[in-house]
């Protein structure tokens, strides 16, 4: 798995220096989630096309940052096995001004919908200068990267085929909770893969973030009351007193996220794969219920054992007796 990024990071490097250029007194348009035409500096990758709003930037901490991204789109392609649709506003249909949108703009604006805002399941992802200048002292400095696009990118590679067999169909719902699962998961997944180093979150050390979601399963697992049917079925999780105090006040979706983690660190770096690799041969979800079953087929398929005891007894999550006889027989024979 790490051999097949490598690679690509070695082919990328040989082309042009990194394929990586940053022209100072040319511009091209970026059409924002609002709408809003705006010109920006490109500095451009293998899979990427960074859009900053000036040129203060060294080209070459730049062109390392994007060749670590570059590392982390691979693995994405790698485990989901496609890549995200075309921007709406800025694909290569959009008009040549738009410069190389085939590639995925990482774009600088005043406004979007957080420090940045990654579109689900296409290509695009917005983020606030200054969260950029930060993201890009940081590494100058200690060589360390932000987890933000690593998360953004796992909004962008929830692709249609993974929603219509995961997501809940659930009636008026505001949240898509496994999508976030997903992207809160595979954030920790593609930085390991690629060997970033973690800058600090919130001004805290990395870890404590990844601990804090841990704690979210420990929170849930500790209080009988609590299952998958008041969590995340309605996307809601008990207050927990002391978190603003400790500046890590998270989403229930931390919740999927924490369960999903747990299972990568009992099975392995290849449950990942393994996961989606039986998502692919699933069929797609007419309810919630089919949704469920699929996700523990998926885990199972993961471990490469039956699951359906863990999440049901002690996950409480429900599983239809249908999944459940038929992870019986698939699993009869002692794990591998």
């Amino acid at each position: 798995m790490l051999a097949a990024i490598a690679l690509v990071a070695a082919s990328s490097l040989a082309v042009g220096g990194y394929a990586l250029w940053s022209q100072r007194h040319r511009t091209v348009g970026y059409v924002s989630f609002e709408g809003e035409a705006l010109r920006r500096y490109p500095y451009t990758s293998r899979y990427l096309v960074l859009l900053a709003d000036d040129r203060h930037f060294d080209p070459e901490t730049i062109g390392e940052i994007l060749a670590i991204l570059d590392r982390a789109y691979a693995y994405y392609l790698q485990i989901t096995g496609s890549a995200p649709r075309p921007s709406p506003d800025n694909g290569p249909d959009n008009g040549p001004d738009n410069g190389n949108l085939e590639l995925l703009p990482i774009a600088t604006v005043t406004e979007t919908c957080g420090a940045g805002c990654g579109r689900l399941g296409s290509n695009g992802i917005e983020i606030q200068p200054q969260y950029l200048d930060e993201l890009y002292l940081v590494y100058k400095q200690s060589g360390a990267l932000h987890h933000l696009i690593f998360y953004e990118f796992g909004r962008n590679f929830w692709n249609a085929a993974i929603d219509r067999k995961l997501d809940y169909r659930e009636p008026g719902k505001q949240h898509k909770v496994v999508a976030e699962g997903f992207a809160l998961f595979m954030q920790f997944e593609a930085m390991r893969a690629t060997e970033t180093v973690p800058a600090p979150f919130r001004g805290l050390p990395f870890e404590r973030y990844r601990a804090e979601i841990d704690r979210y399963l420990d929170i849930y697992l500790s209080d009988p009351n609590l299952t998958w049917e008041n969590t995340l079925r309605v996307y809601d999780f008990p207050p927990i007193e002391d978190c603003r105090a400790r500046q890590l006040c998270l989403s229930p979706g931390n919740l999927l996220a924490a369960m999903w983690l747990n299972l990568r660190d009992r099975y392995g770096e290849d449950f990942t794969q393994r996961f989606f690799w039986e998502v692919q041969r699933l069929p797609e979800a007419q309810t919630t219920q089919d949704a469920v079953d699929n996700f523990v087929m998926a885990a199972s398929a993961g471990a490469d054992r039956d699951l359906s005891a863990l999440f049901v007894e002690t996950w409480r999550w429900p599983l239809s007796p249908d999944a459940r006889q038929l992870l019986g027989r698939r699993y009869a024979d002692p794990p591998r």
